[in-house]
């Protein structure tokens, strides 16, 4: 087993079990064979049924001879979050990871991230990839690394969108994080069964620095005989609204600006009707509940969007990942640009001789006249005198740049980005394609296809 010349920080492992007797011993084997000694393994026993408690009690032993921690605690039936609270509120740990009792681990699980985590005081969480591995006809057929896509700029409204991982079992945390944003305290014991909001919403609000990791160090085991593509409407909604109950609960607990939450709020009440209508589509044989459930969530982008296009039903109903994709893109996009909008004083528009440039102006206007900030007109080529439809344009001084001036860049070309990016020190910069989008829906307020109804926030 692996051991440090130095004193390892203690890792505290909480393990949720329920009924898992025949899964884990693997998992309590992969628990063993971890590169770090150091670990506070805190297994909570759910008021199993089926003889885990035993196999627990067969592996405290060798858990212990590994040189581990080991707390038991045995509780009545009362739910996954219940369980998790238990051992939440019992770790001694510098860092916190929550490991599933029927997956198993990489040798590297805990050295890699909590190894990370000892040497860079600086980060406050780090994440890994995992691989999905399907037990089926006693093989074990195991998928390629899953790309987590992270967006950290706007980490929650991505985790929301479900284009960030949901999985809580990816993540090493620093406990004096947990601590920070007082996750335990506002942590959800109702008896459901989703608890990942928990964790994920206030891990990505608050501002904690986060490393991921490009390596699976992580096997997430699914099972043949638990897989199901018949499940009713009605049992899928009442997971989704679940899980959205426990969004809200996190939403709610964080502490943000009202105008934040609500908007976040908004953002979950979209993808909980996606995520029935997704379910919906993908049915081999439609019934009402399933066409009501389609219906309910084109209702819901007809109420947030006002699509100047006729949006037919049939095409939703065939297409409803990429409509969603697209209104996520809308929504987000929007939010970004306008918390960007206001925390500028001054726009430079950069390369302003150029025909792109010409060809924007009357949006360049509207966003002067609009959003009542002064605006330079720069350009290489300038001459004295030189102007553009009635402005002066002068030759660019990124002497004169701070924190507080948004650069459009309109030429194309990589290399005028790198160029101004290079020379812009503390000033925000956006490339020729997000200058497009930044006019597009910060000067119209609208879209050609779609307009975008919630308010003007600044978080």
């Amino acid at each position: 087993m692996g051991s440090s010349m130095r004193t390892q920080g203690k890792v505290s492992m909480v393990v949720p079990c329920y009924n898992k007797v025949e899964y884990i011993g693997a998992m309590l084997e992969s628990v063993i064979a971890q590169r770090w000694d150091n670990i506070e393994l805190i297994l909570v026993n759910d008021g199993s049924t089926d003889g885990t408690r035993e196999i627990i009690a067969k592996y405290e032993p060798k858990l212990k001879v590994r040189g581990y921690e080991v707390v038991i605690v045995d509780q009545e039936n009362a739910g996954c979050c219940a369980a998790v609270y238990a051992g939440l509120i019992r770790m001694t740990g510098d860092y916190f990871c929550l490991v599933d009792c029927d997956d198993e681990l990489y040798p590297e699980y805990v050295s890699k991230m909590a190894g990370f985590l000892e040497e860079n005081r600086e980060y406050d969480f780090a994440a890994c990839q995992h691989n999905r591995v399907l037990h089926q006809d006693g093989k074990r057929i195991i998928t390629p690394p899953y790309e987590h896509r992270y967006t950290l700029v706007e980490g929650v409204e991505n985790y929301i969108l479900y284009d960030v991982p949901t999985a809580v079992w990816i993540y090493m945390v620093r406990i004096d994080y947990l601590k920070k944003i007082k996750l335990i305290e506002n942590f959800n014991t109702q008896r459901n069964r989703s608890y990942e909001p928990l964790f994920a919403i206030p891990y990505l609000a608050n501002g904690g620095k986060l490393k991921v990791f490009s390596e699976s160090l992580y096997y997430f085991n699914v099972f043949a005989n638990e897989l199901s593509n018949t499940e009713s409407i009605s049992s899928v909604r009442e997971y989704i609204n679940d899980k959205k109950r426990q969004f809200e609960w996190a939403i709610e607990r964080l502490d943000k600006p009202e105008g934040y939450k609500n908007r976040l709020l908004r953002l979950v009440e979209g993808t909980t009707y996606y995520s029935v209508a997704q379910h919906a589509s993908n049915l081999p044989e439609k019934c009402q509940e399933s066409e009501d459930s389609i219906d309910e969530y084109i209702g819901w982008i007809r109420q947030s969007f006002s699509p100047s296009t006729k949006l037919e039903r049939r095409d939703l109903a065939v297409g409803i990942t990429n409509s969603w994709r697209l209104l996520s893109d809308v929504i987000m996009r929007r939010a970004r640009y306008y918390e960007l909008a206001n925390s500028i004083e001054r726009i430079v528009c950069y390369g302003v001789h150029g025909k792109r440039a010409q060809s924007m102006y009357p949006m360049i206007k509207r966003v002067a006249d609009e959003m009542l900030k002064p605006v330079l007109y720069w350009d290489l080529n300038a001459a004295d005198g030189s102007e553009l439809f009635g402005n002066s344009a002068t030759v660019p001084d990124f002497n004169m740049l701070t924190e507080k001036d948004l650069v459009l860049i309109f030429p194309k070309a990589d290399e005028v980005f790198d160029f101004v990016t290079e020379h812009k020190g503390e000033a925000t910069a956006l490339s020729s394609d997000e200058t497009w989008k930044y006019l597009f829906y910060i000067c119209f307020g609208k879209g050609n296809k779609i307009e975008f109804k919630w308010e003007k926030i600044s978080c």
